[in-house]
């Protein structure tokens, strides 16, 4: 099968299907162009144009756009025009891409107090975090540690707490979260009750942006609780 980047099996041949991307920070990719830009709700600008293989009803299309943390929807268009307002919306996802293709091997350890995680070479393991609804959110200190055990230097670096659905779609995100510590390597998400209103089952991931790579992810939980002012 084609290695394009996007490829969507709705398994029913002779329809019209395209992408919408966003980088983290909600700009829109413009096929064809450069860069991301802000993004407007003119559909046609942001189309990336899906293919179908033979009439197999699986559908590909390309994705030229910089390295960075991507999100993206599929769309089967319904009129002449494509319109991600009305268009049925198929699937939604996200993922690191690398400028050629999506996900990147991970290559240090990771250990978390009080969350438990670990990360080996190319995989990252699953480690729950649980937040309390309309209450603070954190502090969770993230200690990021080498494959050899020594402390992994961050000065410098952007790191950001990213949240997701299920289905992993983009929800909310902390921004330059601190790093301290010795060996400048132990990351702490905190803030307040911005995000924990909703209660619900959700995805987390850790991101250093400066590497373009991750350092944890896990399920996010909000549990329901009464709201007392």
């Amino acid at each position: 099968m084609s290695a394009e980047p996007f490829q969507f099996n709705l398994q029913t041949t002779g329809q019209t299907l395209y992408v919408v991307a966003w980088d983290i920070n909600g700009n829109g990719w413009e096929p064809g162009g450069s860069t991301f830009i802000t993004f407007t709700t003119t559909t046609s600008n942001f189309k990336i144009a899906m293919t179908e293989v033979g009439s197999t009803g699986y559908y590909i299309a390309p994705f030229t756009a910089p390295a960075g943390f991507t999100r993206w929807n599929y769309f089967k268009q319904l009129g002449d025009s494509p319109n991600a307002l009305t268009d049925t919306l198929l699937a939604v996802g996200s993922d690191y891409w690398t400028g050629t293709s999506f996900g990147q091997a991970v290559t240090a350890n990771v250990t978390v107090n009080p969350v438990s995680v670990t990360v080996s070479a190319g995989q990252v393991s699953e480690s729950p975090i649980t937040a309390y609804q309309y209450a603070a959110f954190g502090p969770y200190q993230f200690a990021i540690v080498d494959s050899t055990g020594s402390p992994k230097n961050l000065s410098g670096h952007s790191i950001t707490f990213v949240a997701e659905t299920s289905q992993a779609q983009f929800l909310w995100e902390i921004t330059s979260c601190p790093i301290s510590g010795a060996g400048n390597n132990v990351v702490t998400v905190n803030e307040g009750a911005t995000h924990t209103g909703t209660a619900g089952k959700f995805r987390y991931v850790l991101r250093d942006l400066t590497e373009n790579s991750v350092l944890a992810r896990g399920p996010l939980a909000i549990p329901s609780d009464a709201n007392i002012e």
